[in-house]
């Protein structure tokens, strides 16, 4: 493989899946349904401390936390209509934040304006916060009366929201009393902050997805090495890092791209399915920035604040995994010739033989998708198919999918031999090639695994049946 027969990673990337989120307008409506909201809680009172309240909103502001609210809603799927009372409600604590901080800095003008307790007077000025405070838990209890939320959502946002306002106070106390010490470290001003600021920006989001449906177990971020199906669900997540030696359809989501280099351009071992350790030998330079996976995964380990992991050579890390696992015991990475050698693991249990009955095999096809679709591998695609998709001679031997029917389920379906026609499943639906072949028994088909994973057919990319119950729901062209 040369070096331009693949469009390589060549530097670091950082990308951000945020189409919608860059969007002015999309922000801009988010903005004014919250602002409406916000309005609605505040209410048209015209004793003095509604007036202060109102002073902040009026003078406007960047409304980052109930936006995070929202767009913590969404990624996770939900519709952001469940969340904009509690969106409201945060902005309000954090205004009713802001009035009290000006008090205890004696700031003059906050957002342009005069500070509520210079306008107000500061016994206004703490009343009409501790008012603001008030209405972010009558927000919540709005909320409760949303279609869709239900009880346990709002005790979770209460759990969250609560802990959230004691960091930000526990921050501000801690703010307080540096005041008056000299010998304040890095990080406890890094604490302080974490408390005072981020743990409100934490907590917005987190807010939104628990409104929007996310669980508690929700994957937040990731990391892909090597070759993997294409998965739109990448998309929700809040982080995501793909470590890849390609350019695949999975960087349009990632947050970080991490080149790495190819079999030619670096040392190591390889293990093939007959157990054989081989050595490969680099050959050419890395392209660009690109580094070997496990010196890419040597210096994350050590950013994290794992224990050094003192690898300097691929020879290093073939030496831990022979101390570690019986199986390679034996191996040595400097004396592995050109065939290699055999990993040896210990005395295997003996055979034993299990009669073989279809009794327990479940049956998948039904009356509304009466056929079972089974998958495996092809010629033309290896494994995910992220690297043999974009060889450009094998897209043009197979650029079509095809679904292999039984000679008689195609008759019985009228349908002839290369046509196209629609798949569905109750996962999703696919165009495909038909081909009539003799080596499909009746009521199945075949599809390769491959190109399944990428669609909606399948419902899992690494199915461990292989197998789901379709239909052909109709012919797209004869």
């Amino acid at each position: 493989m040369g070096r331009g027969s693949l469009n390589r990673l060549e530097k670091v990337n950082t990308m951000y899946d945020t189409k919608s989120f860059e969007d002015d307008e999309f922000i801009r409506a988010l903005s004014i349904k919250i602002t409406k909201e916000i309005y609605e809680l505040v209410g048209s009172q015209t004793l003095i401390v509604y007036e202060a309240t109102r002073h902040l909103v009026k003078a406007g502001g960047k409304l980052l936390r109930p936006l995070l609210v929202l767009l913590g809603c969404k990624a996770v799927g939900g519709n952001i209509e469940k969340a904009l009372p509690t969106a409201a409600g945060i902005e309000l604590a954090h205004i009713a934040s802001l009035m009290h901080d000006d008090i205890i800095d004696d700031v003059v003008k906050r957002r342009g304006v005069e500070a509520v307790h210079v306008k107000f007077g500061k016994p206004t000025a703490i009343v009409s916060g501790d008012l603001l405070l008030a209405k972010l838990f009558q927000a919540m209890a709005y909320n409760s009366d949303v279609d869709g939320v239900t009880s346990e959502q709002i005790v979770k946002v209460l759990e969250v929201a609560s802990e959230a306002c004691i960091q930000v106070c526990e921050g501000q106390g801690m703010d307080l009393d540096f005041v008056s010490r000299w010998d304040v470290a890095e990080d406890e001003c890094v604490e302080m902050y974490r408390k005072k600021t981020a743990a409100a920006f934490s907590g917005s989001l987190a807010v939104g997805a628990i409104l929007g449906g996310g669980s508690e177990r929700e994957i937040k971020a990731l990391y892909l090495a090597g070759e993997v199906p294409r998965l739109g669900e990448l998309a929700k997540l809040a982080f995501l890092v793909v470590q890849d030696i390609v350019p695949t359809k999975n960087l349009q989501y990632a947050h970080v791209v991490l080149p790495a280099t190819t079999f030619a351009e670096m040392d190591g071992t390889l293990t093939n399915l007959e157990g054989r350790v081989q050595r490969i030998r680099k050959v050419i330079p890395p392209v660009g920035l690109s580094r070997p996976g496990w010196m890419i995964v040597r210096d994350i380990a050590e950013r994290m604040g794992i224990a050094r992991w003192n690898y300097n050579l691929a020879a290093d890390v073939m030496a831990e995994i022979a101390s570690l696992i019986p199986a390679y015991k034996q191996l040595r990475y400097d004396t592995l010739g050109v065939g290699g050698a055999v990993r040896r693991f210990g005395p295997a249990t003996k055979p034993q033989f299990v009669p073989f009955s279809l009794d327990e095999v479940p049956q998948l096809a039904t009356d509304e998708f009466p056929l079972t679709l089974i998958t495996e591998r092809n010629l033309f695609y290896y494994h995910g198919a992220s690297l043999t998709e974009q060889v450009k001679g094998m897209n043009l031997i197979k650029n079509e999918e095809v679904l292999q029917l039984s000679p008689s389920d195609a008759t019985r379906l009228r349908i002839t031999d290369g046509a196209t026609v629609k798949v569905e499943s109750s996962y999703g639906s696919a165009e495909c090639v038909v081909q009539a072949t003799s080596g499909i028994p009746e009521g199945t088909a075949f599809i390769s695994i491959n190109r399944v994973t990428g669609s909606a057919l399948f419902p899992n990319p690494a199915p461990s049946t292989k197998a789901c119950a379709i239909r052909i729901a109709e012919r797209s062209r004869m």
